[in-house]
């Protein structure tokens, strides 16, 4: 079975209706059914997506996209025709349920932290960063500074305690340093492992620009003080059932006094090592299941980690003892799935907003429980909000820029909709 969704986007607005579903044996053809637009003004403009997504990972590799054609009636002069796109894989929710739960279980292991912190039970962290300058000179080649001296070869402890022994595969230098390291137990995945963290290293910047921080990944961001950012690749991570990447909050601890830090107090963020695929060609070549982790599933799950980890560093580790609550859970999430919007790597929120407007009737709304369904309305909120800015045909990404709707969220001391941004659109603004 096939089901299309027809979206309209218009500034300011935001139209989705679910289409009829046909079965089709020989393929996924026929009359999906027909989206009516009612202008008020005369001028307004509408960019028509059409995706089209399977229900079920049968055949997911050997059905054809829907063929669709657009056509404008009642005097219209002109109608865009775009090509068929459909999305990657089939829209299924329950592979997101390994990374709601790790990601839950670390909202309640940050607030049991933040409690112990402002009850004197854990003391803040130190002032020092654990280099403490003790890199005397810049390390050269693939070498980072790790635990007090350059090394190729830094051993890292995984979430569940495990020994991970990595190789350095690479240092992207830029705007943001970001090291590259590979499990010694994937070799063999040196040039995807560096293809993904360059391209990380890029979005990196464009999410602390959204972000509004001039000065880069540094301060409370930078935990161990050496002036770059840590990608660790390791196959590791498939045993937390189908986590692509994450921020453990553990690694930026001090044993001195939490008995949970994993020992690395280092800014790092965990990830599967990805295929060579980009998304593109695993399409092209077996329809891209869900099973494939394109270049772009990486650096996109690394973009939605590291907007968690920079409200982590400045809520909570930043803070001392007295660290801000966290953001509330699906505002907390939704910026998350915005950042990998803005920074080029949306497509997999094609999937969460497919749930979300499949299921919208009975979605709960901003609930204190995490849901593919949530997440999906959330990103649709704030997405509409930017839109909603660039009224009058301005460009949607140059609002993006210009708003910084991330750095108004995270500087506010307000959570949820309590939040500014939120209160002075009101009911209706929220609802429309």
């Amino acid at each position: 079975m096939l089901r299309t969704l027809v979206t309209l986007l218009a500034p300011a607005l935001l139209f989705a209706t679910a289409c009829t579903t046909e079965d089709e044996p020989a393929g996924p053809t026929g009359d999906f059914g027909t989206a009516e637009v009612e202008f008020v003004t005369g001028d307004e403009a509408y960019l028509v997506a059409v995706y089209s997504m399977l229900d079920k990972a049968e055949g997911a590799a050997s059905e054809a996209p829907a063929d669709y054609t657009l056509s404008a009636s009642a005097g219209a002069s002109t109608a865009l025709r775009l090509a068929p796109r459909r999305h990657a894989t089939p829209v299924d929710a329950s592979r997101w349920q390994g990374r709601i739960a790790m990601e839950s279980a670390r909202r309640t292991a940050m607030a049991q932290q933040i409690a112990d912190l402002r009850s004197g039970r854990l003391s803040p962290p130190r002032d020092l960063t654990r280099q403490a300058s003790a890199c005397s000179s810049d390390c050269v080649g693939n070498a980072m500074c790790w635990q007090g001296s350059c090394t190729s070869s830094p051993s890292l402890t995984f979430t569940n305690g495990l020994t991970v022994n990595t190789t350095v595969v690479a240092v992207v230098t830029g705007d943001v340093k970001v090291n590259i390291l590979l499990d010694d137990a994937d070799v063999g995945a040196e040039a995807s492992a560096t293809a993904a963290g360059t391209a990380f290293a890029t979005a990196a910047v464009d999410a602390l620009e959204f972000f509004g921080r001039t000065d880069g990944h540094t301060g409370p961001l930078d935990r161990d003080g050496d002036g770059a950012m840590t990608v660790v690749f390791s196959s590791k991570l498939a045993a937390l059932d189908n986590v692509v990447g994450m921020f453990e909050f553990r690694d930026f601890g001090d044993p001195a006094n939490d008995t949970t830090a994993t020992g690395n107090q280092a800014d790092l963020l965990w990830a599967q090592v990805p295929s060579d695929e980009t998304r593109e060609s695993c399409i092209a070549s077996n329809g891209c299941p869900t099973s494939v982790i394109t270049r772009e599933l990486a650096v996109g799950t690394l973009v939605h980690e590291y907007t968690h980890l920079v409200n982590y560093a400045v809520r909570v580790y930043g803070a001392g003892a007295t660290p801000t609550d966290n953001e509330v859970l699906w505002l907390d999430e939704g910026m998350a799935h915005l950042m990998e919007d803005l920074t080029g790597y949306g497509a997999s929120n094609i999937g969460v907003a497919a749930v979300a407007l499949q299921e919208w009737p009975s979605a709960t709304f901003a609930s204190s429980t995490d849901s593919v369904q949530q997440r999906g309305q959330a990103y649709l909120l704030l997405r509409h909000i930017i839109d909603d800015s660039a009224a009058n045909g301005a460009d949607a990404l140059k609002a993006a820029r210009s708003m910084k709707l991330h750095r108004t969220l995270l500087n506010d001391d307000s959570l949820g909709f309590l939040h500014p941004i939120f209160q002075q659109r009101g009911a209706d603004g929220i609802w429309k």
